[in-house]
């Protein structure tokens, strides 16, 4: 519970402490010390969450049909949408 407040926490300030940044023309003191303590939080958040390491077992699962057709198409949606197609 403590990781998941800690890192709510984190991004909170990160994102916040940007905002500040660009939004006001304030003291960019307070601005940078927001985005500072959203590093700090995220940093406590990283330690408290390594400490339970889980490790599994990769398992490599051959390609189906699905998959190529997955690939197939989004290639072609890009090629389409970088020629122009869509503009």
């Amino acid at each position: 519970m403590i990781t998941r407040i800690t890192t709510f926490l984190a991004l909170t300030f990160i994102v916040a402490g940007v905002a500040m940044l660009l939004i006001s023309n304030a003291s960019q003191l307070i601005d940078l010390s927001v985005l500072v303590t959203g590093f700090v939080f995220a940093f406590i958040s990283f330690k408290l969450s390594s400490g339970r390491v889980n490790r599994t077992q990769y398992i490599v699962l051959r390609w189906q049909l699905g998959d190529a057709i997955v690939l197939t198409l989004s290639a072609l949606m890009l090629i389409a949408a970088f020629t122009g197609v869509f503009a």
